[in-house]
């Protein structure tokens, strides 16, 4: 079984990714070039399946202590003249929770930092895989070896670029989806990975569609889809009718 678990990255993927793991017996450690926790971010939303996750893990009432506390998005036009209103009940189903993305880092590192070795201020510089294990070098000028490695360090991953050049992004959801695949799978990543892409790639597509729809909606790009916009805002004080129209065009599939 692969049980030396590399990981880049403690935001938010790679913690909960290491949490899943270490409760199903990996040893996993985190390398995160910051010295620190980053702090700050914008907001981010825990819905559908993360909420219950979120549950699992024992983090969901920290999580709701550090909630936002937004009720409404506004929109302006170029005077800074409001135009139109949305309450948030409208975006959002009871239980579900926004929380900017440092308190949200905090909350899981805290959760894992007892069963997860974390290493910070380094970061990945060389990978050689050379099959039954990987040797890593870090920045620091260390080398350690270790089974498996995974790039959870945002949108343009070094750990990626290191080994099959830029692309996406792991998800919350899909961290405890992958530990899951891989406990299954005997620590065996190829069955893993691709057993977790089989499940998790429907859902990704869903949700990159809602996001597209809900972007066309909110932010036109024409002054006749901001007439529109704003029209159709204005019936958000029709509470069951207008969260029935908006979950109906840009609903988020849970996570299977």
């Amino acid at each position: 079984m692969n049980q030396r678990v590399l990981i880049s990255g403690a935001s938010i993927a790679g913690p909960a990714l290491a949490y899943w793991l270490a409760r199903r017996g990996f040893r996993p450690t985190v390398v995160e070039r910051f010295g620190e926790l980053r702090p700050g971010g914008n907001g981010v939303d825990i819905r559908g399946a993360s909420v219950g996750i979120a549950e699992r893990m024992g983090i969901l009432p920290e999580l709701r202590r550090h909630a936002t506390q937004i009720d409404d998005t506004t929109f302006v036009d170029a005077g800074d003249r409001r135009t139109a209103n949305i309450p948030m009940t409208t975006f959002n189903a009871g239980g579900d929770i926004e929380i900017m993305r440092g308190d949200l880092a905090r909350v899981v590192h805290d959760a894992t930092k007892d069963d997860v070795e974390y290493v910070f201020g380094d970061s990945i510089s060389a990978i050689d895989d050379h099959g039954p294990a990987v040797t890593v070098t870090f920045d620091s000028g260390e080398v350690r070896e270790f089974d498996l490695v995974v790039g959870a360090d945002g949108l343009h991953s070094a750990v990626r670029g290191l080994t099959f050049g830029p692309d996406s992004e792991a998800m919350f959801e899909g961290a405890h989806l992958l530990a899951a695949e891989l406990e299954a799978a005997g620590g065996d990543h190829t069955v893993a990975f691709r057993r977790y892409e089989e499940k998790f790639r429907p859902t990704v597509k869903k949700r990159q569609a809602s996001v597209r729809a809900s972007a066309a909606i909110l932010i036109p790009r024409s002054r006749a889809g901001i007439w529109t916009r704003n029209q159709f805002t204005r019936l958000m004080g029709l509470q069951t009718a207008a969260s029935f129209v908006y979950r109906r065009t840009t609903s988020l599939p849970e996570a299977g």
